[in-house]
C-alpha cells in the first residue's frame, strides 16, 4: 500500500512568490486593466499632440506651442514626447524664429540622435 498523498497545500518558497509577481502570472482582469491604463494614458497622449499639430495647420502657432507646453506637464515620461518637440519646433520655424528653432533644433538632436524626426529637424534648423 502506498503512502496518502499529504492534504496540505504545499509551501510558498520565495520563487514561487516571486512568480505570483510577473506580468505573466497576472489575473486576465489584472492584466485588462494595466493594457487599458496604458492605451488610455497612449490615446490621451495622441489626442493632446493631435489638437497642437491642429493649431500648428490652422497658424495658430503660439497655441501649439503652449498645448506643447501642456502636453509636457501632464505626460513628463510620455512616450510620444519626442513628437511634442517635432511640433513646437514646427511652430518655433513656423513663426520665422531662426534662432529659437535652431537652439530647440540641436537640444532635439541631442536628446534623440537616433530618432526617425532627425531629418525633418535638421531641415527645419536650416
Amino acid at each position: 500500500m502506498e503512502p496518502a498523498a499529504a492534504s496540505h497545500p504545499p509551501a510558498l518558497g520565495a520563487n514561487s512568490t516571486a512568480r505570483a509577481r510577473e506580468p505573466s502570472r497576472l489575473s486576465p482582469v489584472a492584466r485588462a486593466n494595466r493594457d487599458s491604463s496604458a492605451e488610455s494614458s497612449l490615446a490621451r497622449e495622441v489626442a493632446a499632440l493631435d489638437a497642437a499639430r491642429t493649431a500648428l495647420a490652422v497658424g495658430a502657432n503660439a497655441s501649439a506651442r503652449r498645448q506643447i507646453e501642456q502636453y509636457h506637464r501632464d505626460f513628463p515620461q510620455g512616450e510620444l514626447s519626442a513628437d511634442a518637440d517635432v511640433v513646437a519646433i514646427e511652430a518655433l520655424a513656423a513663426d520665422g524664429d531662426a534662432r529659437a528653432t535652431q537652439r530647440a533644433a540641436r537640444r532635439f538632436l541631442r536628446q534623440h540622435p537616433r530618432d526617425p524626426h532627425v531629418a525633418r529637424i535638421r531641415e527645419l534648423a536650416r
